[in-house]
């Protein structure tokens, strides 16, 4: 288990963001509620990390809902995705007895 959090952050850099585009509505059922969330995300929504990332978000203050439409489009690296899985499988083998 320790060596889990390696395995997710080596994984993790084998996998790249081509494009991500999300548009859509959120509401909580609370305005008040709402507004806060919609706080935290704005600077999400307004200046996103990168150009590949295109985020149009609005909140819905009179109902709950969850509405929207995602595009995401990832490639994976074979070789920086096995090598991880391949280091961990070693470092039991040879913990074992």
């Amino acid at each position: 288990m320790r060596a889990l959090p390696g395995l997710v952050a080596d994984t993790i850099s084998g996998i790249h963001l081509d494009h991500l585009h999300a548009e859509g509505c959120f509401g909580l059922g609370d305005p008040a509620e709402t507004g806060q969330v919609f706080g935290q995300l704005c600077p999400l929504l307004y200046g996103p990390p990168s150009r590949r990332v295109q985020l149009a978000l609005t909140p819905d203050f009179d109902r709950p809902c969850l509405e929207g439409r995602v595009d995401l489009a990832l490639h994976f690296s074979l070789a920086r995705l096995l090598w991880p899985t391949a280091k961990l499988a070693l470092r039991e083998i040879s913990v074992r007895p």
